[in-house]
């Protein structure tokens, strides 16, 4: 009885107390050796009666202090009732305000690339399965993604993805479980709003749903295309459609994607094509429109 109250006394300090300064001292040891990074974060906190985890201000970087993504908290309500499922449950997943860099350097290098040169050096024994995961809801809000393209002619093309938010229920990495997910992310550099609604499975990957587009500027989506355009466009386009992805086991068992495409519907206002030097439009378009469109990868 003894040694059970003082072997839970230890571990009731140890939760409280230690994983804070632990955790701190730790995670620069895995960026520089794991990750080619530096990673630090201001606070760990877990309560070991309830299971809570909560990590504060972490920030991922380069080697040179740039940063490559980060987060102002991170909240985890763990649950024991999944080792009956033999899987790791978690009731509640809550990220705030995640951020996420990615740049393209002149040259090509990627500000990625001495973390993903890392991760490569040690690939291990490739594997069938993956981590067998149940999470009853995620939620992220106020994520911010930054993509820098600077390997191209002219200035760059920079284009960010704000507030980007995700309702999650019932996410899950065993086969036998699907989740229904709603993302909703407003795209402020392209003047439009990105929704996806539908299910994901994980294991084996696979995911149907409706993707939506509306009033994106089509002048900021040519920016995408690499070198100066020979004419201006402008107006704005929504899309929407139904799509079914999975990946297959081939023959020689190798992964096959299989990608249908359904009721694909495009709507363009107020297109204007013009002299990239500016004069008269070349041609206008009020208002046009595509309608049950579809594709099938296989075929």
């Amino acid at each position: 009885m003894r040694i059970g109250a003082g072997l839970f006394a230890a571990y009731l300090l140890a939760g409280f107390f230690l994983v804070d300064p632990a955790a701190r001292r730790l995670l620069p040891w895995v960026g520089e050796k794991l990750l080619a990074s530096r990673l630090d974060a201001q606070r760990v906190d877990f309560n070991p009666l309830t299971l809570e985890l909560r990590v504060r201000g972490l920030a991922l970087a380069d080697g040179a202090g740039a940063p490559l993504a980060g987060f102002e908290q991170l909240y985890l309500d763990l649950d024991s009732g999944g080792l009956a499922r033999w899987a790791w449950r978690i009731r509640t997943v809550q990220l705030e305000s995640p951020r996420v860099h990615v740049e393209v350097r002149r040259g090509g290098a990627l500000n990625w690339d001495a973390l993903l040169a890392r991760l490569r050096e040690d690939p291990g024994e490739p594997s069938d399965t993956m981590a067998r995961v149940l999470v009853d809801h995620l939620r992220i809000a106020g994520g911010h993604v930054r993509y820098v393209d600077a390997n191209r002619a002219g200035p760059p093309f920079d284009a960010a993805f704000t507030p980007l938010g995700i309702e999650l229920e019932g996410l899950s990495t065993l086969p036998e479980d699907r989740g229904d997910y709603v993302i909703a992310a407003r795209l402020p550099g392209l003047g439009g709003t990105l929704r996806w609604k539908g299910d994901i499975g994980l294991n084996p990957l696979a995911s149907q749903g409706r993707v939506e587009l509306e009033g994106a500027r089509i002048d900021q989506l040519a920016r995408a295309v690499p070198g100066p355009l020979p004419a201006a466009v402008s107006g704005t386009v929504g899309t929407a459609l139904h799509y079914r992805f999975a990946m297959l086991r081939g023959l020689d068992h190798a992964d096959v994607p299989s990608l249908q495409v359904t009721g694909g519907q495009a709507l363009l206002r107020d297109f204007a094509l013009a002299p990239a030097g500016g004069g008269e439009p070349l041609l206008q378009v009020a208002e046009g429109r595509v309608s049950d469109a579809s594709f099938d990868l296989i075929r």
